[in-house]
């Protein structure tokens, strides 16, 4: 028995051979740039010593050229960078600076350690527990809005804190949170307004 092509699908298999030869001369010609002139830069990241997600961005001459998550490198053209490494799901001093060289043909991806905490604000009012905001700062500066009964992971430091409940606010101004501590504070306020 023989198989004959229509027209249609010999027009198919020229396409999709040509398709296939140019994608392999592309990762050829690509693979010969690379072995030219570019290396891989990276990251790895402990937080209180064990592995930790973060993701990175590659400066240059102070301008962005990429970025990517750390444990799978970049690759970039021979030369010094800036990584800047920022650990997710931390508030504070949660971005570190660390400079690498990209030489060909080799990998460069520094650990970049971070030491946090955890801090927990539990508002009560009247002995029962209570809903409230708490806005974080350090060193005068904002830093975020919270909501009490929710832990939050902090890099070590002293924070300041107001915590405001049904209008009512209570100032916390040196909370220092430790590498590895889990810090719970209490919050009392009175009896809502009659």
């Amino acid at each position: 028995m023989e198989h004959t092509m229509s027209p249609m699908s010999r027009s198919l298999w020229v396409s999709l051979l040509s398709a296939a030869f140019f994608a392999v001369f592309l990762w050829i010609d690509d693979s010969a740039v690379r072995a030219e002139g570019a290396g891989l830069v990276g990251c790895q990241v402990l937080d209180n010593g064990s592995r930790a997600a973060a993701s990175f961005r590659v400066l240059r001459d102070g301008a962005q050229i990429s970025a990517g998550t750390c444990g799978k490198d970049l690759e970039v053209p021979e030369g010094a960078y800036e990584l800047v490494v920022v650990l997710d799901g931390v508030l504070g001093e949660s971005e570190q600076r660390v400079l690498v060289t990209a030489r060909a043909g080799a990998a460069e991806h520094p650990t970049v350690r971070f030491e946090t905490g955890e801090l927990l604000i539990e508002v009560t009012r009247e002995g029962r527990r209570s809903t409230a905001l708490v806005q974080l700062s350090a060193g005068g500066r904002k830093l975020a809005q919270l909501s009490a009964g929710v832990a939050t992971r902090l890099a070590v430091g002293t924070y300041s804190l107001e915590v405001e409940s049904r209008g009512e606010k209570r100032q916390l101004a040196a909370v220092t949170i430790v590498r590895g501590e889990r810090r719970v504070l209490g919050v009392e306020f009175g009896a809502p307004p009659k």
